[in-house]
C-alpha cells in the first residue's frame, strides 16, 4: 500500500477542507484552517491534517518529521501471510484411485475418480477407469456410459476400446465386442496387448444356451 503524505498543501486543500484565514502579527504569520462541512464527511484516506492550526515558525532540526517512516519501528498493522493447505488435484485423486483398484476396493476407487472427474471432466483416462471400476461392481449401464465418454474424448484410447469390448461380452453382445476388436486391430495392430487380451476374452466367450 502506498504511504499517504498527510501534510496539508494550501494550494490544493483550500477549496476542499475549508477557507484559510491569514492573521498577521509582528512576530509570525499564523494560518488558521476552518474545516468545511464536506471535510468532516470525507473518508480517512484524504483526511485533513491532525492540527487545524499552522504556525509559520522556523523548523526545529531536532524534531523528527512525523511523516517520515521510522525503519526501526515495525508496522503492527501490516498484513500477515495466510497459509492454507493445498487442495488435492485431479492427478492426486487419480493416483489414489489406482491404489484402491490394485487392492480391489472398487467403491473407494470410484469415489476418488469422481473427485478427479469433477476437476477434469474431459479426461479420457479418468472416464476409462470409472468405467472399469463400475464394471467390477456389476454396474454395467454406468460402466457403458463412462467408456463411451472416454472414447468420445479420445476415440483411439486403447484401454477404453478393450474394456468396452469386454463389457459387451458381459452384456451378452459378442457382435459389438468383435467390433471393438476390429477397432483395436486398426489402431494398434494385432500384436498389441489390448487386442490380444480382448481376442482371448472373445475366444473364450460362451454364448448362453437358448432355452
Amino acid at each position: 500500500m502506498n504511504l499517504i503524505d498527510r501534510t496539508a498543501n494550501p494550494s490544493h486543500t483550500t477549496s476542499r477542507w475549508g477557507k484559510w484565514f491569514y492573521v498577521a502579527s509582528a512576530a509570525a504569520l499564523v494560518a488558521v484552517t476552518v474545516p468545511g462541512p464536506s471535510a468532516l464527511a470525507e473518508g480517512t484516506e484524504d483526511a485533513p491534517p491532525t492540527s487545524t492550526t499552522k504556525v509559520a515558525t522556523t523548523p526545529n532540526p531536532t524534531t523528527p518529521n512525523p511523516t517520515t517512516p521510522n525503519p526501526s519501528v515495525s508496522n503492527a498493522n501490516a498484513p500477515t501471510a495466510v497459509v492454507t493447505a493445498k487442495s488435492p488435484g485431479a492427478s492426486d485423486h487419480y493416483e489414489s484411485a489406482k491404489l484402491h483398484m490394485a487392492k480391489g476396493v472398487w467403491a473407494a476407487a470410484i469415489a476418488e475418480l469422481e473427485q478427479a472427474n469433477r476437476l477434469q471432466p474431459d479426461n479420457a483416462d479418468i472416464n476409462n477407469l470409472l468405467g472399469y471400476s463400475s464394471r467390477k461392481l456389476g454396474k454395467l449401464d454406468v460402466s457403458l456410459k463412462y467408456y463411451q465418454k472416454a472414447l468420445k474424448i479420445t476415440p483411439k484410447h486403447l484401454g477404453a476400446n478393450e474394456y468396452l469390448g469386454e463389457l459387451y461380452l458381459m452384456m451378452k453382445l459378442p457382435v459389438k465386442a468383435k467390433a471393438q476388436l476390429a477397432t483395436l486391430a486398426k489402431v494398434c495392430g494385432k500384436t498389441c496387448e489390448e487386442y490380444l487380451d480382448l481376442k482371448k476374452a472373445i475366444d473364450s466367450y460362451k454364448a448362453p444356451k437358448k432355452k
